[in-house]
């Protein structure tokens, strides 16, 4: 017993150095993230470090559509299938563990529901902690377009006009929003340069 504690520890050990001497490979993260109790700057980094990868796409969500058809249809067992199947592909998107939340309440796993929602709200928290939105030096930062929308609904924000524009170098969608709490309108600022920078080398690859 006493052999696989010290096992145990020499792992979880082993991982934390990793992690703080900078491994910071999506791998690297989304094993950490899994097996500890991860904080707002890990699913930050994780967030960022998924679109270094060959996963990213920030315009193709089809397994998030599918999983809407699926809730919307009541096949909760397809749900649970894209997620098993996906968990790695995809752990950055929120819609994914909000469904998997949806479908794991339903059938009464409480625990895994919790997780879900957990880490969905993690991943949201990793985009607003830190920013306002209300100038482009405070911008929300997303990594495709289905974030700037999760970001405006949990915050309850309302939008009237959305704009593209580019500041020094770097493009933002700007949102004119309003809130329960006022009637009055204001712009929100969401970074999206690194969606735009893959779309542009991937038209550029294209082009080749």
């Amino acid at each position: 017993m006493k052999k696989c504690l010290c096992i145990t520890f020499f792992i979880i050990a082993f991982v934390c150095v990793l992690y703080a001497e900078g491994e910071n490979t999506y791998e690297d993260l989304l094993e950490f993230v899994l097996h500890n109790n991860a904080d707002v700057e890990d699913y930050r980094r994780l967030r960022f470090a998924y679109t270094e990868t060959e996963f990213y796409n920030p315009y193709n969500l089809d397994i998030i559509d599918e999983m809407q058809t699926a809730y919307q249809s009541g096949d909760y067992n397809k749900i649970i299938e894209l997620v098993e199947a996906n968990g790695k592909s995809s752990f950055v998107l929120i819609d994914l563990h909000f469904y998997a939340m949806k479908v794991y309440e339903a059938a009464g796993n409480e625990d895994l529901a919790r997780r879900h929602a957990s880490i969905a709200l993690g991943l949201i928290k990793s985009i607003i902690r830190g920013a306002d939105g209300l100038t482009p030096e405070t911008a929300y930062n997303v990594i495709n377009v289905r974030e700037e929308y999760i970001i405006l609904g949990y915050l309850k924000l309302e939008h009237t006009m959305q704009s593209f524009t580019t500041i020094d170098g770097t493009a933002y969608d700007v949102f004119n929003v309003k809130s329960a709490d006022s009637p009055n309108e204001y712009k929100v600022y969401i970074n999206i340069q690194i969606p735009m920078v893959w779309l542009e080398h991937t038209m550029q690859d294209r082009e080749e």
